[in-house]
């Protein structure tokens, strides 16, 4: 699997759904990666990307996260 697997529509879906059962403010890593089962790099890989075209922001290091969707991509 390649972070190109994963669409975006997906990865922010499944953000939105860590959020309003998480802590109500932003998505971890390896949440997202478990409950969607994908591995957590592939998973990691595409949220960098996403970050750099400006949909979301968070920490690509492999920390936590701490993602949130960014206003371009939540319309």
């Amino acid at each position: 699997m390649k972070a190109a697997d994963i669409a975006e529509s997906a990865m922010l879906a499944a953000i939105k759904r860590d959020i309003a059962e998480g802590n109500g403010f932003d998505a971890r890593t390896w949440s997202l990666a478990e409950r969607e089962g994908w591995p957590v790099k592939v998973a990691t890989a595409k949220l960098r990307k996403m970050q750099q075209r400006g949909l979301v922001d968070g920490c690509p290091c492999g920390c936590r996260g701490g993602w949130t969707i960014e206003e371009a991509a939540a319309s």
